[in-house]
């Protein structure tokens, strides 16, 4: 440095002056210098002309700093071993005798990010493996990380992930951002950090990297990736479990760490032991997804429950099905009981473990009437005149109350998962059932609220009340279902007039009131004759040409009682007369059950003409009821 000389006005200055000189032996090349005289004097370099020359200030202030080591107690014991596996350079330490540092590489990257704001993280992109970001530490301290290990922010928090990661300081964030330094923390750098620590760091770096799930190319990165088991090894991903079946234990695969959290296990692509178990537990005996890939299946659901808005509806369509299978006793249960949700089939099952109406029948199901129910949306598209109802379309009506409807029939438990969102993942079936027994035995939260039933009743359907609003309907309230079930319960007895089959058919609610309602056709001749009418009507509409008009009277004995344990039972009985007709002579008859049978929604349809009327005349002098499919319109009354 020249310290003397003189001009004709003024003395030279020495040179650190002019160009203060720092201990990295580097000066500012700045555009405006020396005024003599009157005029500027400008350095040969200039910051606007060659922005290198910041890039050279950035890299001699960082390579100034001291490297991090085990002795300065910042962190992991395992840093010579992390140094050792990564291709990443070794942190940086700014302590307090040289923080100006930190000013330093404030000023420059702030130089950069207004003078070259477009080019900056390109320029900076040779400094990629130095550590020169300054991050946050747990001390008194302040560490230089590489943009490869540096993020403005973390969702572990700025102390987790040191050593190996650093969290921008925030006073600089938005300017490292503005350079280069990523938002949060680069996948791959994670992927290779995991194995490189002691099982403590790990932890906190498999949750952190669980967080970037949905940066572009996760899948991808995670190919590499070993996480840490309970059996305190680093394995790869693709042969380790997430333990979420404790209760059963995990045979004998490798588990992941029980301190990184299920969700974050299965965003980082272990497979699960809940996952497994429950494919042991499937039955596997359908051979088609009975349910559809049709996209717009849950619309199709909507618009059919708009078609089934009476309170009763829910009600009449099991009525009307369970008479067709030939059941005699049907009871509809409203339950406010709360099950385990620990150990279920699967963990999105939990909301289906409280309140829920129960619909229960003494006669098995066929195998056709379960696929039947399994055609959501979809008509059989047949007509069969014995019947009152049938299951397919109908049904639906269940999805009124419930998103999972499920069902015990057969030695098996089925979920109807309509929208996929308890049972069923994308792209597969929407139904899935379960044996019984493997069930009870593997998850036996899934079974407990069939306990009080299973035993006693061979088919139990259970609609789990909707928890909160979804694709399906708005949230239901056990209190309205109550009001629902009271009010239909209280004429429900003219349901079985013109029954077939069913003669029972009971309501029980929260609070143990039971209302109940009997018919019973006590002349044994009328009853034979009862039996025969319905067992000598068509199949179909291709065997009403083989056929003639048929007519049936009985006299029906229909008893009812209301109890609870609060109060005496109440009780009333009545005598109706009930006539059947089917009338092949009406020309519109074979054009009125395709058209109806073939409608876009298909439908229920009882294909004979119906009628009642009271034996007596107290409280209902003059009353009639009919069917409301009734198809010979001379038999509306008696």
């Amino acid at each position: 440095m020249l310290e003397g000389g003189v001009t004709s006005l003024h003395t030279l200055k020495s040179l650190a002056t002019v160009f203060p000189a720092s201990e990295s032996k580097f000066v500012w090349a700045v555009e405006n210098t020396l005024d003599v005289d009157g005029n500027l004097l400008k350095a040969k370099r200039s910051v606007s002309n060659e922005p290198e020359v910041l890039v050279s200030q950035l890299e001699a202030i960082a390579r100034a700093m001291p490297e991090y080591s085990d002795s300065r107690g910042l962190g992991s014991s395992s840093w010579n071993q992390f140094v050792g596996c990564l291709r990443s350079p070794r942190v940086r330490v700014a302590d307090l005798k040289v923080t100006h540092h930190i000013e330093d590489i404030e000023v420059v990257l702030k130089e950069l990010a207004s003078r070259h704001k477009g080019t900056a993280e390109q320029l900076l992109k040779k400094l990629s493996d130095l550590a020169y970001v300054p991050c946050q530490s747990d001390g008194p301290t302040t560490l230089l990380f590489s943009p490869k290990h540096a993020a403005c922010s973390s969702a572990q928090g700025p102390h987790k992930l040191l050593p190996a990661f650093g969290v921008v300081l925030p006073q600089i964030q938005q300017l490292a951002w503005a350079t280069g330094t990523p938002k949060w923390m680069h996948v791959e750098a994670l992927v290779d950090a995991i194995p490189c620590f002691g099982m403590d760091l790990a932890i906190a770096l498999c949750a952190e990297l669980a967080e970037q799930a949905d940066v572009e190319g996760f899948a991808r990165s995670l190919r590499r990736l070993k996480v840490p088991t309970n059996s305190k090894q680093f394995l790869p991903i693709e042969h380790v479990y997430i333990n979420d079946a404790q209760w059963k234990g995990a045979g004998d695969v490798q588990t992941l760490d029980d301190r990184i959290s299920h969700d974050h296990g299965q965003k980082l692509g272990c497979k699960s032991v809940r996952e497994r178990l429950k494919k042991e537990c499937e039955d596997g005996t359908e051979d088609e997804d009975a349910f559809g890939q049709e996209a717009d299946l849950v619309d199709q659901v909507k618009l059919i429950l708009k078609d089934y808005n009476d309170k009763s509806d829910v009600v009449t369509e099991f009525v009307q099905n369970t008479d067709d299978f030939g059941a005699t006793e049907l009871t509809f249960v409203l339950s406010d009981e709360k099950f385990g949700t620990k150990r279920v089939v699967d963990s999105r099952c939990a909301a289906l473990q409280g309140n829920a109406i129960y619909i229960l029948s003494n006669k098995e199901l066929r195998e056709e009437d379960i696929k039947r129910m399994q055609r959501v949306g979809r008509s059989a598209k047949s007509v069969d005149f014995a019947s009152t109802g049938r299951f397919g379309v109908g049904m639906n009506v269940f999805y009124r109350y419930s998103d999972c409807p499920q069902l015990f029939a057969n030695g098996r438990i089925h979920f109807f998962d309509l929208t996929r969102n308890f049972v069923a993942k994308t792209n597969e079936t929407r139904g899935k059932q379960f044996n019984r027994g493997k069930l009870e035995e593997m998850f036996p939260d899934s079974v407990q609220p069939f306990h009080s039933y299973i035993d006693d009743y061979p088919v139990v359907f259970r609609l789990p009340l909707r928890t909160r609003k979804s694709e399906l309907g708005e949230k239901v309230e056990l209190a309205s279902v109550e009001n629902d079930l009271r009010a239909v319960s209280a004429n429900a007895f003219s349901m079985l007039l013109f029954a077939k089959s069913l003669q029972k058919l009971r309501f029980q609610g929260p609070r143990g009131v039971v209302t109940e309602h009997t018919a019973v056709i006590d002349d044994q001749v009328e009853r034979q004759q009862h039996q025969e009418f319905f067992a000598s009507l068509p199949d179909g509409l291709s065997q009403v040409k083989h056929s003639s008009d048929k007519e049936v009277y009985v006299a029906k004995r229909i008893s009812s009682k209301s109890f609870s344990s609060a109060h005496a039972p109440r009780t009333s009985e009545r005598k109706w007369v009930v006539a059947y007709t089917l009338a092949f002579s009406l020309g519109s008859l074979r054009a009125l059950c395709v058209d109806h049978f073939n409608s876009a929604l298909g439908g229920a349809l009882l294909p004979l003409g119906a009628a009642a009327a009271p034996l007596d005349n107290k409280k209902s002098e003059g009353r009639t009821l009919g069917l409301s499919w009734s198809m010979n319109e001379s038999m509306d009354t008696v």
